[in-house]
């Protein structure tokens, strides 16, 4: 039986398009390592191939089946899963060593996911089905950009050179950009996202989220003042100036969800506007429903432009000018 290693060549290359990044190892030809794909861009801070440090994966021999099977994980081989870390790029990644199964004809299967999971989130293997994930939205601080990958139906013979692990972002990115008038001083102190789930179930067979409840909300982060604002867009041809307020790592990471009629899925902004003259035209909040917009999808980058009203009507006078009126009186000189 020969030896098969985790060398867990996790190397995340986070660009627009796939890309699929091959790992030489100087090692054993039995040894397993790791070539990886992460499908699309996101947040906090995004991972990339440079800072992409730790996973954690799952494996199971499912024999000559196929992995269509709905009872194949019933046989672990990685039976409480197994983590792999490195410090840097530049550095080996660290975990347990595993074997291949003697018979050739024997399929693996293995599940990914990084970051770890901590309470109360769940990895499960339902009777008859892929495995799951039961996660929850954390907290925006300690918001992460969470990503799954699998690989199955693996014989020994077509994967010396590595399992492959493509991993794709289970989240959906939100940011947001403002459109301003000009000639108004602009003071935004909050930008949130309310009553969207925050808790669902992540299936490793297609990626997609199930059973979303909850109903909470979270503020993004960013204070603005348009009198010391450089802003990024600029439109000539009108009276407006697009603010984009992302940064590295300010982007929310939400669950990926839908918003029926029933909704009550809102973004609500609070600001204050100043005209040039210094007085105050609008303080206060405004509110967009998202009830029957569009779907926040797995993996997707999500940016709301919202257009701020001043709330100023200018003053305007319309003078007239009566016509003179008679007025004649007679005097007697003395």
């Amino acid at each position: 039986m020969k030896k098969i290693l985790f060398a867990a060549v996790a190397a995340l290359a986070i660009t627009g398009c796939s890309q699929n990044e091959e790992i030489e190892k100087a090692a054993k030809t039995a040894e397993i390592g790791f070539n990886t794909v992460v499908k699309t861009t996101t947040r906090v801070t995004p991972l990339e191939t440079d800072n992409f440090t730790a996973f954690h994966v799952y494996g199971y021999n499912i024999g000559e089946t196929e992995v269509s099977n709905a009872s194949a994980f019933t046989t672990p081989l990685i039976a409480n899963g197994s983590s792999y870390t490195r410090t840097d790029k530049n550095t080996s990644w660290a975990g347990d060593t595993y074997y291949w199964p003697a018979s050739a004809t024997d399929k693996l299967c293995f599940f990914a996911y990084s970051p770890e999971l901590s309470s109360p989130d769940v990895y499960a293997v339902p009777d008859n089905g892929y495995p799951t994930l039961s996660y929850a939205i954390k907290e925006v601080d300690f918001q992460e950009d969470l990503v799954i990958a699998k690989a199955t139906n693996l014989l020994k013979e077509a994967n010396t050179g590595g399992v492959s692990l493509a991993f794709a972002h289970a989240l959906t990115q939100i940011n947001f950009s403002v459109k301003l008038t000009q000639n108004f001083t602009y003071k935004i102190t909050e930008i949130k996202i309310e009553n969207v789930a925050n808790e669902g179930t992540l299936g490793f067979e297609n990626t997609t989220w199930t059973s979303q409840k909850g109903s909470e909300a979270y503020i993004y982060n960013v204070t603005y003042n348009s009198s010391g604002y450089n802003p990024k867009e600029t439109s000539e041809e009108t009276s407006e100036e697009t603010v984009d307020f992302s940064t590295a790592d300010n982007a929310l990471m939400l669950l990926p969800q839908s918003f029926d009629d029933s909704s009550a899925a809102a973004i609500s902004v609070t600001y204050t506007v100043t005209a040039s003259n210094g007085q105050t035209t609008f303080t206060g909040t405004k509110k967009v429903a998202l009830k029957n917009s569009t779907a926040w999808g797995e993996g997707k980058k999500i940016r709301y432009t919202l257009t701020l009203p001043t709330g100023a009507d200018a003053i305007s006078f319309t003078p007239t000018v009566g016509s003179w009126t008679d007025d004649s009186r007679e005097e007697s000189a003395k």
